[in-house]
């Protein structure tokens, strides 16, 4: 079973407006909809099987921690906002499974990183979704990408 579309968006719209180290907008909340609907079907997938990556956004441990260094090192304001997120009982790599607005803020980490501005349209999103956190030669393409977000939230 996959989240409730209409609860996912609000609650990503929540979190990404909460988390002020990084400016917020309606692309980027649309960009992590469809980044969810296509590598967990919006949550119904929480652990790749087989696979390192976990969560929602399908993120792997080696991208997290790469993450998590440039933040101690760069962003460390950004570090111990991210940080207040998790659960002391949790570890990084857990909480990508276990604790949804963690996971939530570490895919929209993923695509800060980038220099790729996210596009206005939805065609530009997926191709972009698949640039940057499936990469060139992952097996999704950016029709995937557009048809899970088009299955939870039309056009």
């Amino acid at each position: 079973m996959s989240y409730h579309p209409g609860q996912f968006k609000d609650f990503v719209t929540a979190t990404l407006q909460g988390f002020k180290p990084i400016p917020f907008s309606e692309k980027a909340v649309t960009l992590l909809l469809m980044t969810a609907a296509h590598e967990s079907d919006l949550g119904r997938f929480l652990k790749q099987n087989p696979g390192p990556a976990r969560g929602a956004w399908q993120m792997e441990p080696a991208t997290l921690d790469d993450h998590l260094a440039w933040m101690r090192s760069k962003r460390p304001e950004m570090f111990n906002r991210v940080e207040e997120l998790r659960p002391p009982a949790l570890t990084p790599k857990d909480a990508l499974m276990l604790c949804l607005p963690y996971a939530c803020i570490m895919a929209r980490v993923h695509y800060f990183r980038r220099p790729d501005p996210i596009p206005e349209t939805l065609q530009g999103m997926a191709a972009l979704a698949k640039k940057v956190f499936n990469t060139e030669a992952g097996k999704a393409t950016p029709l995937k990408y557009l048809d899970a977000y088009r299955k939870f939230y039309g056009d």
